[in-house]
């Protein structure tokens, strides 16, 4: 992929970093994590509604690539 398009996301027009896109990706993994988790269940009788869990984990993954 590096070949292709580079480490700085021309493919999009798109200025990067290889460590924000590893935070970019990191982040979006943790999300579609807990939406597994709870569309599986994994949360019934502990985070119920996860509303806050969500907003924990957003606010932290915002801050982590800088938004």
């Amino acid at each position: 992929m590096n070949d292709a398009y580079g480490s700085r996301g021309e493919a999009l027009e798109i200025a990067t970093t290889p460590a924000s896109a590893l935070h970019a990706t990191g982040a979006f993994a943790r999300a579609i994590g807990l939406i597994t988790m709870e569309l599986g269940g994994q949360f019934v009788g502990t985070f119920e509604p996860a509303d806050q869990l969500y907003a924990a984990l957003l606010a932290h993954d915002a801050d982590a690539i800088g938004l």
